[in-house]
């Protein structure tokens, strides 16, 4: 077997990235590759379909920087989200990184659950959770896959520390975190030292962040160093150009490894991302958006692995995104199609209903001026309008203000539903 590109001395960088290695092979059936072994990465001891830890994980980013090429984290916020990562990674037979941020982790627990400042229990539960649906699908695309979690900054550390708690629970287990990397949004070392020897023992990549100067670096390498190798070096767009002198500053060979955030595969050009490769990039984290659709998701994946070499030679990936994709399925397409007819029917318009104080102060009346401004008089008046017999026939949608949203009328029913009975079309 070929050992791990780089060695010990390559190891060194601000930021931490990781691989989580599956406890299972893929299983026959599931899978659609059936030769692996022609695949150069999976030559790194350790490595298998599924998530990649520890040796086999930090393997992978020393074999993708001494190959020339970065892995895209794509950040996850639904299980159809993580699908089309998988689902990319899959056609390409190319390794992939599933990423949670502390937003997104809450949104894929569920936005109603609670999730108080200082626990963050949602984002905390929704990343745990999250990084359970990778394990148990991930093998079944038969590709490696790094869990990774983005960003955190010091006001979210609660949630590294219970994402650490299910780290050192699934280690106790099973020899290995649940997660393959954590990342630190912090310019206090120290901090990042204490994270950093919390992970050794699990052996865990740290993704740590630094404010510096490149002849700065070396003193922090040397004082992160004897703690942990596995580390890795946050960077951003603003720093693109200063990436080569960080790298001589610290030593020959390209020592650090670099982690890119803040959008660099929207802001930057693709020659821009070919330097960013060469000067030690090994990770690019990727922005999603909640109405991607899944096909959709899953080419903008290919198409960023493709910006930053992380295909197999000789593959290319159309370009061509936007020609045959759209954010939207048939059925939503379909039902805004409804939505925006109905809205534009001829002969009608909108009722802006969206007043903050009774309309009826307005009038200029002095009745009118009379009647208190409470919630139960507007609720009163907001009834009386909405309900008017045969208003859908000149009005096809209402905008409301935000407590008309969910106020209701004295008999208890809402506001919304009087309108849509009405035959009307509520918003906001």
């Amino acid at each position: 077997r070929r050992q791990p590109f780089g060695g010990e001395a390559s190891c060194v960088a601000f930021r931490l990235s990781g691989l989580d290695v599956g406890r299972l092979s893929c299983p026959a059936h599931l899978s659609t590759r059936s030769a692996p072994a022609a695949m150069s990465f999976w030559d790194i001891p350790g490595m298998r379909a599924g998530v990649v830890t520890g040796d086999a994980a930090w393997g992978l980013l020393q074999h993708a920087k001494a190959n020339g090429y970065a892995i895209p984290a794509i950040n996850c916020a639904s299980v159809s989200t993580v699908n089309a990562v998988l689902e990319a990674g899959n056609k390409l037979n190319r390794p992939v990184m599933v990423q949670f941020s502390e937003g997104s982790s809450a949104f894929f627990a569920g936005k109603s659950l609670p999730n108080d400042g200082g626990v963050l229990q949602a984002s905390i539960l929704g990343a745990v959770a999250g990084a359970h649906y990778v394990r148990n699908v991930a093998p079944a695309y038969g590709i490696p896959v790094l869990v990774s979690t983005d960003r955190c900054a010091k006001n979210s550390l609660p949630w590294l520390d219970g994402m650490l708690v299910a780290d050192e629970a699934f280690f106790n287990a099973y020899g290995e975190p649940l997660f393959s990397s954590h990342a630190l949004d912090l310019s206090d070392g120290t901090i990042g030292a204490k994270y950093l020897q919390q992970v050794k023992p699990m052996k865990m990549i740290m993704e740590l962040g630094f404010t510096c100067t490149p002849e700065d670096a070396p003193n922090i390498c040397q004082q992160l160093s004897p703690i942990s190798k596995m580390f890795t070096v946050t960077a951003t767009e603003m720093q693109l150009e200063r990436m080569g002198k960080f790298q001589k500053c610290v030593g020959e060979g390209n020592p650090l490894f670099f982690a890119f955030h803040g959008g660099l595969e929207t802001k930057a050009s693709k020659q821009d991302l070919l330097t960013a490769v060469s000067n030690g990039m090994v990770k690019m984290s990727v922005d999603t958006y909640l109405l991607e659709a899944e096909p959709y998701m899953a080419k903008r994946v290919m198409q960023s692995c493709a910006d930053v070499r992380n295909v197999n030679e000789n593959v290319q990936v159309a370009p061509d995104l936007c020609v045959d994709a759209c954010w939207l399925s048939p059925e939503q397409k379909a039902a805004l199609k409804k939505t925006a007819d109905a809205m534009s029917a001829p002969g009608k318009g909108f009722l802006a209903a969206d007043e903050s104080a009774g309309p009826w102060l307005r009038a200029g009346h002095e009745g009118a001026a009379k009647i208190a401004d409470t919630a139960e008089n507007r609720a009163a008046y907001r009834a009386m309008c909405f309900t008017t017999p045969g208003l859908s026939q000149y009005i096809s949608g209402v905008i409301l203000h935000w407590e008309t949203l969910f106020q209701s009328d004295a008999a208890g029913q809402k506001m919304v539903d009087l309108i849509t009975k009405n035959g009307m079309i509520p918003g906001i």
